[in-house]
């Protein structure tokens, strides 16, 4: 959840702020969480026993979209340094900002060498369009650490493509 102050509402206040200079922080702020609100939730878990990594892409909130549009959206996962060739992505969500997958993914990961490296889980999602070529829309990522590999549920900002 997001909080926006508004402890220096009105014309004035006793701290000299104006409400214009208000105005113009909630505008601020409202923009801030617009951008935070574009989201992908994750679960990671670390199998100790079979030297995998799994990930569960759960959803997507408030996907970034041209004039707010709805969106064909999937995602491709990437390990980096890479442990494997395979391509790893999800299946398309049909006209929709507010994508749900729930779809599992696996990665081999030597447990000897599970942090001898650093290593990052990069999330890209695309918009799949049926005339032409797949649009990246945005991307993610997370820096694996003990805590992240041993069960964790995450909320990641999505940032958006650049044109």
């Amino acid at each position: 959840l997001y909080f926006i102050d508004t402890t220096c509402a009105g014309n004035s206040s006793s701290n000299g702020t104006s409400g214009t200079n208000f105005n113009e922080r909630i505008n601020d702020d409202l923009s801030t969480v617009e951008e935070n609100l574009h989201r992908l939730h994750i679960r990671i878990q670390y199998d100790d026993h079979r030297n995998d990594l799994l990930v569960n892409i759960i959803e997507a909130q408030c996907l970034p979209s041209e004039s707010e549009e709805l969106v064909n959206p999937y995602v491709k996962i990437y390990l980096r340094p890479p442990v494997d060739q395979k391509l790893r992505q999800t299946s398309v969500q049909p006209q929709t900002i507010n994508p749900i997958w729930n779809e599992y993914f696996k990665f081999g990961v030597a447990n000897e060498t599970v942090f001898k490296t650093t290593k990052t889980l990069y999330f890209y999602i695309y918009n799949y369009a049926h005339s032409s070529r797949p649009e990246c829309i945005g991307e993610a990522q997370i820096r694996l650490t003990p805590q992240t590999m041993h069960g964790c549920d995450l909320w990641c900002p999505i940032n958006k493509q650049r044109a």
